[in-house]
């Protein structure tokens, strides 16, 4: 629906059927087939588009069957996990060239009824908020130079559907650039990316598990359009 010519109303609704998988490994039921996962999705929202802005936020709710490990080391499919939210982007461009973006999300992710071991928990790896901003820009005064940065906040998880153990919170900076040479018909375009600029040491959380995140990496690449 646009009640407006840059305005953008819209809902939806998704039914979705997957395959439950197999028990991996490190569980004491390795090697069970569990069953089909079923999941339903809500979703409301809005865009605008201008010429030098763009905004846009959503409320959405996703129910799906849940799966998760007992205390007694079982991987298990029962319940349903809930997820409800809202998320908003927006992006402007200045007259310079600059592009800012930023955007957020907060998550209730939970066990409601009927899942009886963890109903009301919060369901594990999944942070209540995230959040992003970041700035690019052409230089003018270097036809084909662009560099840009980001941050990424992720706000802190459970590491188990008991909810005992957590992972802190973090926020991660990353820097790069790019050039399209001008030459070759501006085929050949060189990149570079400092991910974790900073060298932050950090959890990433997992279904009952924790991974350090990656120290300061650089990236290097070639393309060849």
């Amino acid at each position: 629906y646009k009640p407006l010519d840059a305005v953008s109303i819209y809902g939806s609704y998704v039914e979705s059927l997957e395959g439950g998988g197999l028990v991996g490994n490190t569980y004491v039921n390795s090697g069970e087939q569990l069953d089909p996962v079923e999941s339903r999705q809500y979703e409301l929202g809005f865009k605008t588009e201008r010429r030098d802005w763009t905004l846009g936020a959503a409320a959405f709710r996703i129910e799906r069957g849940a799966a998760y490990a007992t205390a007694d080391n079982r991987y298990v499919a029962d319940g349903r996990y809930r997820y409800d939210g809202v998320e908003a982007t927006g992006r402007y461009r200045f007259s310079s060239g600059l592009n800012v973006s930023a955007g957020g999300a907060w998550l209730r992710a939970s066990y409601p009824a009927p899942t009886a071991a963890f109903r009301g928990n919060r369901i594990e790896a999944v942070p209540r908020l995230q959040g992003t901003f970041g700035l690019d820009h052409e230089l003018a005064s270097v036809p084909g130079l662009r560099w840009h940065a980001r941050a990424n906040l992720v706000g802190r998880q459970y590491v188990n559907a008991a909810n005992t153990v957590q992972a802190p919170g973090f926020t991660n900076y990353s820097v790069g650039a790019s050039y399209r040479v001008p030459s070759l018909d501006q085929k050949l375009v060189l990149r570079a990316e400092l991910n974790n600029a900073t060298d932050k040491a950090y959890w990433i959380a997992g279904s009952n598990a924790l991974e350090l995140g990656a120290p300061r990496t650089l990236n290097l690449n070639v393309r060849y359009d």
